[in-house]
Formats: C-alpha cells, sequence, structure tokens
C-alpha cells in the first residue's frame, strides 16, 4: 500500500468511527438545551448555544472528511455522457436550496461536450464549484458562466467556470484547494472549506489539473482540464 493510500484509509477510518461518539455528544447538549432552557440564566444557555454550534459543525466537519476520503482513484468508474446532464441535475439541486432568481448559470448546453469520467464525482465538483461561487458574491446578480475548450494537440479538454462574486487575492491561491483551509471566519461565510478540495481530488483521479484565476472585487476563474479519451 502506497503513503497516500495509507493516508486515505487513515483519513476514511477516522472520519468514520468518531462520528458515534460526536453524534452523542451533539443529541446530549441539544436535551440540555431543550431541557433546561426555562431554569438555567442567560449566560448558561448561552454556553449550551455555543456548544451546540461547535458539536454541529464537527459533525459537519467529519461528514465532509468521510465524503473525502471516498473519493478513491479506484473507486473512479466511468461512463460516456454528456456535460450538460450534469449542469442540469446540479442546477436543480441548487435551486430547490437555495431558490430560483438567486443565481445565474450561463452557457450554451446545446454545444457542451461528451466526456468520458466518473458522472457522480464530477457532478459533485460542479456542484461544489457552483456552490463556492454563489456564496462569495455579495452582488444581487450573482451570474456563473460555463465555458470549455479542446486541445487536441495536447489532448485535453479544458472547461472555466467563472463569475461576479468577491475574488480571491493571488497569494491565497494554492491555500484554497487544501483540506480545511477558509479564508473567511465562519459568521462572514460558513462551511468548512474542503469543498475545492474535493474538487481538486476529483481532477486528480481523472489524471487532470485544477487551477484558479482570480483578484479581489474582480470574480474568479476556476480552470480544470481531463485528458481526451478516445
Amino acid at each position: 500500500m502506497s503513503e497516500n493510500s495509507e493516508h486515505e484509509e487513515l483519513t476514511y477510518i477516522i472520519s468514520h468511527d468518531l462520528q458515534e461518539p460526536i453524534r452523542m455528544v451533539n443529541s446530549y447538549v441539544k436535551l440540555l438545551e431543550r431541557k433546561y432552557k426555562n431554569v438555567l440564566d442567560e449566560e448558561a444557555i448561552e454556553y449550551i448555544k455555543f456548544a451546540v454550534d461547535g458539536a454541529g459543525r464537527l459533525k459537519s466537519m467529519l461528514d465532509d472528511l468521510l465524503s473525502y476520503s471516498r473519493l478513491r482513484k479506484e473507486n473512479v468508474k466511468k461512463s460516456l455522457f454528456n456535460i450538460s446532464e450534469v449542469i442540469d441535475s446540479v442546477l436543480k439541486h441548487l435551486e430547490k436550496k437555495h431558490g430560483s432568481g438567486i443565481f445565474e448559470i450561463i452557457c450554451d448546453k446545446n454545444t457542451l461536450p461528451e466526456i468520458f469520467a466518473d458522472k457522480k464525482q464530477l457532478s459533485l465538483m460542479f456542484l461544489n464549484l457552483f456552490e463556492n461561487s454563489i456564496k462569495f458574491n455579495d452582488d444581487t446578480n450573482k451570474r456563473i458562466f460555463v465555458t470549455y475548450d479542446k486541445n487536441e494537440n495536447n489532448n485535453i479538454i479544458e472547461f472555466c467556470i467563472s463569475d461576479n462574486g468577491i475574488g480571491i487575492d493571488k497569494q491565497y491561491h494554492d491555500r484554497i484547494f487544501k483540506i480545511f483551509q477558509k479564508l473567511h471566519n465562519q459568521t462572514e461565510y460558513s462551511g468548512s472549506g474542503i469543498g475545492l478540495a474535493m474538487c481538486k481530488k476529483i481532477v486528480e483521479n481523472h489524471d487532470g489539473q485544477i487551477w484558479i484565476e482570480s483578484e479581489p472585487e474582480k470574480g474568479s476563474k476556476f480552470y480544470f482540464s481531463f485528458p481526451i479519451v478516445t
């Protein structure tokens, strides 16, 4: 077993085995809140709320870590499908979650290409990238563009997801793809900081690359490429 495989196995074991004690802590803290909220003073109630929030965020981080650990290359199941199918399914999920009119995804679905890849993993990647664009955008008109280009000479197909969001300073471009690396505190933007790390893992599972071009207040462009499989 390679060092990377051992690390992934350890990550899976830790995130899986910690689920039960975290669920227990979370359940009992919530029980305390419900049972004694009319007995304890405001300060004690506030402490309990902090504990509930902390336990909830820890559970969310473990859930994300478990999902990340399952993104193994040996689990990739490739099939031929059109990217428009992925965008349609992700769009339905996002509209159900955020509502229609909150954001706009702009692309020519009639010209999107077919790709030989793991449809489930690519759906997760597009979902994370779209969610990222929606979250880190203070504009009332959140716009997300999807484009692609085929490079026959290099035998790759390259996608770009761009937005009109808050942007990211160049010094953080490498950091954002690392697990649990957040550039903002929880009160500013929620989340565990694992979404882009999952995107990187998925692209690498397909022998591709992912990178970003972005500046503060000028939006972000996420590029990712895959080998063309014929």
